[in-house]
């Protein structure tokens, strides 16, 4: 996630690769129970689950800055 959203060249282009990224299987499984895994992570869980891609952009723009 943090290599889309660093090295995409549009937040058209970073969104439609985070779908991507997010609709597969693995990533998704990842994220089944975010409890576990620490608040910011569950943020990432919800964000993943609902669609929220400008969400998850902005988490990984923020990390960056931090």
């Amino acid at each position: 996630m943090r290599y889309l959203v660093t090295y995409a060249p549009t937040a058209r282009v970073c969104r439609e690769q985070l779908a991507e990224l997010c609709d597969d299987p693995l990533v998704r499984q990842s994220f089944l129970r975010p409890a576990e895994l620490g608040r910011r992570k569950e943020l990432y869980a919800f964000a993943v689950r609902k669609k929220r891609y400008g969400l998850l952009r902005a988490m990984v723009r923020g990390l960056e800055k931090t």
